[in-house]
Formats: structure tokens, C-alpha cells, sequence
């Protein structure tokens, strides 16, 4: 049965990776290793219990060898994809370029606020980018209703003639830069971490050549983003 072969073979690197990522030793169970590396890795957390029939599997097939070396049963050929698949992930997972890959209009500090308003609006956007002294920063729809309520205090916003960069001074929102070799898994852990921690909510990731603050945008996550991958 080389479908049989083939999925012992597969399942065997595979716990082999699990055991070198967490460092354990022969002692710890397989399920063990998927409650460890499900806590970073979402290809394992989203399929857990289908890891964990696979592994009720493989010890089916090799504690119950028949007479001559036969298998006691051979896996579906659903079971070897999909077991394949999941080792591939692990093994290369997918990274935020070219997935999250997209043009970040970047606007000055001197735009009019309006325009990053109506351009935010238009696209669905919570947030823009603005270079300002050489280094990227977001603006934010919270960072506008701060400044609004500032003005409040002084008088009537004056929102027709108002400028980016009054805004901007009152925007304390939480964003990170990545590099583009960076993993989605990594970046969900970010956006997960903010929310578990009870840090200021993550606002955005923006993705650059080697994660600098000064480099220009290649690409940007939003927590909407990250929805879809809880899916």
C-alpha cells in the first residue's frame, strides 16, 4: 500500500518538526505537540482535530501490521493531500509579500485633512499613511474624532482649511512596520498578542523592504484583513 507508506513517511517529519520546534523529547505525546504549536502556528490550531484523527491513524496502521507486513488500513486519498498540505505550510509558510502586497497612497502633512477624510471614506479606510520628516505614520479616523474633540474646546473645527499635520498630533493610535519576508502567521500572532495582552488595539501593520519606519509602504494589514483568516 504506497498510499500507506506515503502517509507514515509524511506523518513521521512531521511530528519530527513539532518535537524540534518545542524541544521535546520521545516522552510527549503527538497531541501534546499540537496543543504547544497550535498557540503559534494556525495552520496547526485550525486543524487540530483533524491532526489528531491522523494521528490516531498512523498508530492504527503501524501498532496493527498484519501477517506478511500488511496494513490494517490505508489512508483516503483526501487524508494524504491534506496531510501534505499542512506539512508544506509548516515547513514554508507563506509570507506577507506578495499576499498583502498593494500601492499605499502616502500623503504630506500638509494635504487638507479633508482630503484624507473623503479619500478614507471613498476606499473604506480607517487609517491613510503620511510621511512626515522622512518616516512613515498612520492617521487614523480615531486620530481625527481626537482632534475634533479638541477643537471643541476652542471653538467650531475648522475642518475646510485644517491640515494633516494638526490632526496627526493627536493620534496615539498602535502600528507596527514589518519586512516583507515576515510570515502571515507572525502577523496574526501580532494582532492576536494586542488583543489577548489588553495592549491599545493594533491598528495596522504596514509592511516594508526590511520593516523600517523610513522606508516607503510595499503593503499594508489592517484587522480587517486578518478576519478572513480566522476562517
Amino acid at each position: 500500500m504506497k498510499r500507506t507508506d506515503n502517509f507514515i513517511g509524511i506523518f513521521n517529519q512531521l511530528e519530527s518538526f513539532l518535537r524540534d520546534y518545542t524541544k521535546s523529547d520521545n516522552k510527549v505525546t503527538f497531541y501534546k505537540l499540537l496543543d504547544s504549536v497550535s498557540q503559534s502556528k494556525r495552520i496547526v490550531r485550525h486543524n487540530k482535530a483533524l491532526l489528531q484523527k491522523f494521528g490516531d491513524l498512523r498508530n492504527l496502521i503501524v501498532h496493527n501490521i498484519g501477517v506478511g507486513k500488511e496494513y490494517i488500513a490505508e489512508p483516503s486519498e483526501y487524508t494524504l493531500k491534506t496531510l501534505k498540505y499542512i506539512y508544506k505550510t509548516l515547513m514554508d509558510p507563506a509570507t506577507v509579500i506578495p499576499k498583502f502586497s498593494k500601492k499605499v497612497k502616502v500623503f504630506n502633512p500638509k494635504d487638507r485633512l479633508i482630503s484624507s477624510i473623503q479619500y478614507m471614506h471613498k476606499h473604506d479606510f480607517s487609517q491613510i499613511c503620511v510621511l512626515i520628516d522622512g518616516k512613515y505614520r498612520l492617521l487614523t479616523s480615531e486620530g481625527i474624532i481626537q482632534w475634533l474633540g479638541a477643537q471643541n474646546k476652542v471653538g467650531l473645527a475648522d475642518i475646510e482649511n485644517a491640515t494633516i499635520d494638526e490632526a496627526i498630533k493627536y493620534d496615539t493610535s498602535y502600528y507596527v512596520f514589518v519586512n516583507r519576508h515576515k510570515t502571515i502567521d507572525d502577523v496574526y500572532s501580532l494582532f492576536d498578542r494586542s488583543i489577548q495582552n489588553d495592549v491599545p488595539r493594533l491598528q495596522a501593520v504596514i509592511i516594508t523592504e526590511k520593516g523600517r519606519e523610513e522606508e516607503t509602504p510595499i503593503g499594508m494589514i489592517t484587522p480587517w484583513d486578518i478576519v478572513g483568516l480566522r476562517t
